[in-house]
């Protein structure tokens, strides 16, 4: 499969998700999908960092630093990225 299949994947996975999100009432289950979403989104960016050929990330947190790098997005979205990466490293970390 080649990169940009696995980039349209992904994307996909990410629009389900958010559908689940809507439909969701259960607290757990809300909490669950945002979890999935927020990973699934950082693993998108970091396919699209490899199909660019970007510097590898060495934390969550410079996902969004090296995609506005590249011009893929401005600085409020990096930092959004930022910020919702915080949240992965934490569920990793309480694992």
């Amino acid at each position: 499969m080649d990169v940009v299949e696995r980039i349209r994947r992904q994307a996909r996975l990410v629009e389900e998700l958010l559908g689940e999100l809507e439909v969701e009432r259960s607290y757990r289950g809300v909490e669950r999908l945002v979890q999935l979403i927020i990973r699934a989104l950082l693993d998108l960016g970091l396919m699209v960092i490899v199909a660019l050929g970007g510097r590898r990330p060495e934390a969550y947190s410079e996902i969004g630093v090296i995609l506005r790098e590249l011009n893929v997005i401005g600085d409020e979205e990096a930092l959004m990225i930022k910020i919702h990466s915080w949240f992965e490293e934490l569920a990793c970390a309480r694992l």
